[in-house]
């Protein structure tokens, strides 16, 4: 897993948790105890074809992710938590 970024209100360290099956995050701050949850969603590629009066339904083995990757999603913070415009 990327480094990550403290926890946003008091500054220590996030301990997270992956459930694999269903790519959901959770983790508790080690200081203040604040727990935070993510979920990774993606959603397969379904294409319908007409052929004449018959429709058919492919569903693609590759999914399409819906938001973004856990690790960048923690680290996005605004200007006002990096320090910058207030």
């Amino acid at each position: 897993m990327a480094e990550l970024l403290p926890c946003p209100f008091c500054g220590t360290p996030v301990l997270f948790e992956k459930d694999a099956f269903y790519n959901i995050y959770q983790g508790t701050c080690e200081g203040c105890t604040m727990q935070f949850r993510y979920e990774e969603k993606e959603e397969e590629i379904t294409h319908d074809f007409m052929s004449g009066e018959i429709r058919v339904t492919h569903t693609m083995p590759r999914k399409r992710r819906l938001n973004l990757p856990f690790e960048r999603a923690w680290n996005t913070r605004t200007p006002k938590e990096r320090g910058g415009e207030k």
